[in-house]
């Protein structure tokens, strides 16, 4: 693992840490990679970085699969790793019309397997999940030396790639602005009208307190580091007008 060390440290400082991890799960025999950072109270992704299919991405987020996805269950009850089968999903988890196409989707996009590791994120309110994709199926973490060795890997990875400086490297983007209260929502216009906090507090009949929970709030889940990129962003994607 120390060699995994080096190489994931040298690759952040080159911005590159993404790259380096697809090809370590490669060697390891997977395909492709999946992290995220999940709110651990209400299991909404802030945002995901991933090498998986863009197809399927954009379809997960599009579809919400977040509310069904087993691995985000897991996270409210337990720190402890988990693999996923599609084919089992259905068996193992509550059937319905949405866990029925989450299962189909990832049968389309050809993983057979599926195994996530669970960190505390670099902010506090979030988990990271890592997640190594395999078309070969489970059957590769049934051989212990290589299952130790991917859950040490995905751990390491977890902690290096973090959450994406650009918004368009960010795949929980656009299809998260439904995830918005409709209050976040309401804050964000009044912001955008070039009302202070003092003034959007007394139109909604709240306390600045509030205003800037729900601010820092939407710009965590928008992916944004400053109120002006948190308009930007929110104005690109319809949620505000400017």
């Amino acid at each position: 693992m120390i060699d995994v060390l080096d190489r994931l440290t040298h690759a952040s400082a080159c911005g590159e840490e993404l790259e380096v991890a697809q090809d370590l799960v490669e060697e390891l025999g997977g395909d492709a990679l999946l992290v995220s950072g999940v709110d651990r109270a209400t299991g909404t992704p802030n945002w995901a970085r991933s090498t998986m299919r863009e197809d399927f991405l954009k379809h997960y987020f599009a579809e919400r699969f977040a509310d069904t996805d087993p691995f985000i269950a897991h996270l409210k009850m337990s720190m402890e790793p988990i693999l996923a089968v599609p084919g089992s999903l259905a068996k193992k988890h509550r059937v319905s019309p949405l866990s029925m196409r989450l299962k189909q989707s990832l049968h389309e996009a050809g993983y057979r397997a599926l195994y996530g590791v669970i960190i505390p994120g670099r902010d506090p309110a979030e988990r990271v999940i890592t997640t190594f994709c395999t078309t070969k199926g489970p059957e590769i973490m049934s051989m212990e030396r290589d299952g130790a060795e991917i859950r040490a890997a995905l751990t390491l990875i977890g902690s290096f790639v973090s959450r994406p400086t650009s918004q368009e490297d960010n795949f929980a983007g656009p299809e998260c602005r439904g995830q918005l209260s409709e209050r976040e929502c309401e804050v964000l216009q009044l912001l955008a009208d070039g009302h202070r906090n003092d003034r959007i507090a007394g139109k909604l009949e709240i306390s600045e307190v509030t205003v800037r929970k729900h601010l820092r709030s939407a710009r965590r889940k928008l992916g944004a580091a400053t109120r002006d990129q948190t308009l930007a962003i929110a104005a690109r994607w319809g949620i505000v007008k400017l």
